[in-house]
């Protein structure tokens, strides 16, 4: 048997009841046979489904993923899903931009065919944790004002919503830095905001050990005169070791020994070290190097080059290609890295691409390890073939589904339920879409759920899609003031907000009134004037 969710009444008496029991009732539908057929072969089959053609000649997993996106009623429109799925986002004109329905849009973006690669939010019934998890930047989290304010509201800080540049501040703030903005702050509340996101060690930690050897010695080699300085300065101490892939507790006598011997010299006690990365490490800096016997200067460390090459062309340097055709580069490179093999600019390159990580890739196999920090250093390395599946892909589409496929059975007893149900997480779709008031109604009137939603909450007769969009876009803004105190969607999504939106849409989503003192035109051009109504 099929399951037929419990509607026990309309309007509020039956929404009282459905959110008491949605839960049970949701794993009653989970749990049903169908579902459960649905859901096992969408997990089975998606980890090899590699195009757009193999998803849509896939009958079962196609119903899994279009219910994720409440399209399940366009499966068998094949030639127009292709087009959506092939669409090149980055084109503003292409099919997937241009459709007023942005769940096709989310659609395509999500299984990523169009050469992208498949990606997926956390929404809805996951809860904020999980959606603040998934922002990446201070940046996007500013950029979404909805999951910006739902955020200070848990630390108390919704004051400050306002203050993008402040905020921004304080997230990317090194919690480490005693001296940062964030650790500066009178109010502890702040550093237990930007802790919650971490934002300034995760900028930190994502770049490659190349990048933050430059960052930790640009400025500082001049002042490196003994092998004592460097090993005296945590920070640096930390890069050197780092950039040449030397990890685990090292000792700080055995790295003077290093640093101080004299790497030309075969019977030095760096030269006799199996390891040769220590050989790297020594000849970079050339603590133990002896001075030209001429008198003169001294020339620069291999550091020192590296140091001032790579900082000139850091913007330029990002690919593999950019380090091995760039001449003065690719010296410093290869004399700091001290790798061999130099004419042999194919080979090297394949190096600096492969996966150091990868045990059996070229630079992984390599039995001297100065390869595989090469390739470690600055992370060219060109991911495999085929796609991958970004980590709980397959469970996130999962729960969207069977959210999805429940209101569908809601629908198919009371349509207003389902319009209930669906109402929230619509709304943060439209805020988390844009921050522009106009854009985020026109959103609205473009959605026929959002807005059979509001007009109904607006007492908007059937007509008033008649109007001009700006003269619709004025009515929506004046009548959601008049009857919440808001002429934002945005501000729906603030639970009280939301629950009264959804509450009145309830109570006045019974059969409407007969008019007969005017025609359709009539009462359209009448609302421009009139209130929204208690």
């Amino acid at each position: 048997m099929s399951f037929t969710p419990v509607i026990t009444a309309s309007g509020l008496a039956g929404w009282a009841y459905l959110s008491r029991t949605r839960q049970d009732q949701q794993r009653i539908h989970q749990n049903s046979a169908q579902t459960q057929r649905d859901i096992a072969a969408f997990k089975s089959r998606i980890g090899d489904i590699e195009t757009a053609d193999q998803l849509l000649d896939d009958r079962a997993a196609l119903r899994v993923a279009l219910g994720a996106f409440g399209l399940e009623e366009e499966i068998g429109n094949r030639a127009f899903l292709e087009r959506v799925l092939t669409s090149d986002l980055s084109d503003r004109t292409s099919l997937a931009n241009k459709l007023s329905d942005k769940r096709f849009l989310a659609f395509a973006q999500a299984f990523g065919f169009n050469g992208d690669g498949p990606r997926l939010s956390i929404e809805g019934e996951a809860g904020l944790g999980a959606r603040l998890s998934a922002v990446e930047s201070a940046e996007e989290l500013i950029a979404t004002p909805s999951l910006l304010r739902e955020a200070l509201q848990k630390f108390g800080l919704e004051g400050d919503a306002r203050n993008p540049f402040f905020l921004q501040s304080v997230l990317e703030s090194d919690l480490s830095d005693p001296g940062s903005f964030a650790n500066r702050l009178s109010d502890e509340t702040y550093v237990e905001f930007a802790r919650a996101f971490n934002f300034g060690a995760r900028e930190k930690a994502a770049s490659t050990p190349v990048a933050r050897f430059v960052a930790a010695f640009e400025g500082r080699m001049d002042t490196l005169q003994t092998a004592d300085d460097l090993l005296g300065d945590p920070v640096l101490r930390s890069a050197a070791l780092d950039v040449f892939g030397i990890e685990g507790p090292v000792s700080t006598n055995f790295l003077r020994q290093v640093l101080t011997s004299d790497p030309a010299v075969p019977e030095s006690f760096v030269s006799g070290l199996g390891d040769r990365r220590f050989l790297a490490l020594s000849e970079a800096f050339g603590f133990g190097t002896l001075p030209p016997t001429d008198g003169s200067d001294p020339a620069p460390s291999r550091a020192a080059a590296f140091v001032e090459a790579i900082g000139a062309e850091a913007d330029t340097l990002n690919a593999a290609t950019d380090v091995i055709f760039n001449n003065a580069v690719r010296e410093v490179t290869f004399d700091f890295f001290d790798v061999s093999n130099r004419s042999d600019l194919v080979y090297l390159q394949r190096v600096m691409e492969s996966d150091p990580a990868n045990p059996t890739s070229l630079s992984g196999l390599h039995p001297d390890r100065r390869y595989a920090a090469l390739a470690k250093g600055f992370g060219f390395a060109i991911p495999e073939a085929g796609r991958v599946l970004p980590e709980g892909f397959a469970d996130e589409i999962v729960r969207r589904y069977v959210d999805r496929s429940f209101e569908v059975k809601v629908g198919e007893v009371d349509t207003t339920m389902r319009l209930a149900l669906s109402l929230g997480r619509e709304l943060q779709t439209v805020a988390d879409r844009s921050r522009s008031e106009s854009t985020q109604w026109f959103a609205v009137m473009s959605s026929p759920p959002l807005r059979q939603v509001f007009e109904t909450a607006f007492r908007l007769p059937p007509s008033f899609g008649s109007l001009d969009l700006d003269q619709q876009l004025d009515v929506f803004r004046d009548r959601a003031e008049q009857a919440f105190g808001t002429r934002r969607v945005d501000a729906f999504t603030d639970p009280e907000k939301l629950d009264a939106l959804r509450r009145r849409f309830l109570v006045l989503s019974g059969p409407a009134p007969q008019t007969t003192t005017a025609g359709g035109a009539a009462a359209a051009l009448s609302i421009l004037s009139g209130p929204a109504g208690a």
